[in-house]
């Protein structure tokens, strides 16, 4: 059993992991060194790498040495982690044994570490990583009291890191999601159930204010508000393609898992492209208005039909640096800074009055 003292160390852990000034793999290192005087240590997470610690205090140099080679030859990384518990070097090889090995002599012995834990950090059935921690000949080997200390403090960090990870994931989800969207072809909008505006990209801005001839705050919403009065449930199950302008649209509903009572949340987005049918039209007056080319009418016909740089550079028998230097006198003579704005330009700047 734990010494009282060191319950309330653990309680002094506890405390400085709730603080929010850092982030959490950050906090538990050093924690671990103000509360308990574990100086040499580092935090591994299963998701992330065996080789590359997501938190330390260790020496650039042991990392470095680590991840090159060392972390292969690791005598913790075997079955007997499986055990679940705090485990030290004698818990997997006499220590006179230990001196001899490559890990040791090459490794541990340079640094100056004699003596290393290793803290499983567990939720539920799932290990999702561990610390290992580090002494010196002159700080002495670890004592039951510590392996005690560390098997109680896991627990609390295991609930701390599962919930950073999850953190993480989720905003990492988020971060590749927008970035996602803003690569679509068309116009994107996310509505909730109740058909409240969640998201959109940066052309379904543009699409938007072309339709409202609003501003570029109010005409997403402007938008949204005239579409779903259009729709009833039928065609909104249905996706249909349907007209607003110059511009096609349809809705499509996805079905989303929500994480009490299992329940299904039904989201809706909308997709708004120009429509294709008249731009050879607008193509040919652009031709006349903004002075293109023969050839650069050709790159942005095909732009409109989505052929990528390396495709028209097969297509037409070009460098990929030729149909780039093409595109950019494309840019410059419509005033756009982009590809996807090219066929909105055109469209735009056509229409009649």
């Amino acid at each position: 059993m734990m010494r009282t003292e060191d319950y309330e160390k653990v309680l002094d852990f506890l405390s400085l992991l709730q603080e929010n000034n850092q982030h959490y793999s950050d906090r538990v290192i050093n924690a671990l060194k103000s509360v308990f005087n574990f100086y040499h240590t580092a935090l591994f997470v299963k998701e992330n790498s065996e080789r590359y610690p997501l938190s330390h205090n260790l020496p650039k140099d042991v990392i470095e040495d680590y991840s090159s080679y060392f972390y292969k030859i690791d005598i913790f990384n075997i079955p007997i982690l499986q055990q679940r518990k705090v485990v030290s070097i004698d818990d997997v090889m006499p220590y006179d044994q230990y001196l001899n090995t490559e890990y040791y002599q090459s490794f541990k012995r340079k640094y100056g570490f004699n003596y290393t834990v290793n803290v499983p950090i567990i939720i539920g059935e799932k290990t999702i990583g561990g610390i290992g921690i580090h002494r010196s000949k002159e700080e002495g080997d670890f004592t039951l009291a510590d392996k005690l200390i560390l098997a109680n403090a896991a627990k609390f960090i295991a609930t701390g890191l599962d919930q950073s990870l999850k953190h993480n994931q989720l905003h990492m989800f988020n971060k590749t999601f927008v970035q996602s969207i803003e690569l679509l072809p068309s116009g994107f909008i996310l509505l909730d159930q109740k058909f409240s505006l969640l998201y959109y990209n940066s052309l379904a801005q543009e699409y938007c204010k072309d339709i409202t001839y609003k501003s570029l705050q109010g005409s997403v919403k402007a938008v949204v508000d005239l579409v779903i009065s259009k729709c009833s449930m039928p065609i909104l199950e249905a996706g249909e393609v349907h007209k607003l302008g110059f511009y096609l649209y349809r809705i499509s509903p996805i079905r989303v898992p929500l994480s009490k009572d299992n329940q299904i949340a039904t989201m809706y987005c909308i997709y708004i492209d120009e429509e294709k049918e008249p731009f050879e039209n607008s193509l040919k007056i652009a031709k006349d208005l903004f002075g293109l080319s023969k050839r650069e009418t050709e790159i942005v016909r095909l732009i409109a039909e989505g052929y990528s740089n390396v495709e028209l550079a097969d297509l037409l028998f070009l460098s990929i640096n030729t149909v780039k230097s093409h595109i950019n006198n494309i840019f410059n003579k419509l005033d756009v800074n982009k590809r996807t704005a090219i066929v909105h330009r055109i469209n735009s700047a056509c229409k009649k009055p």
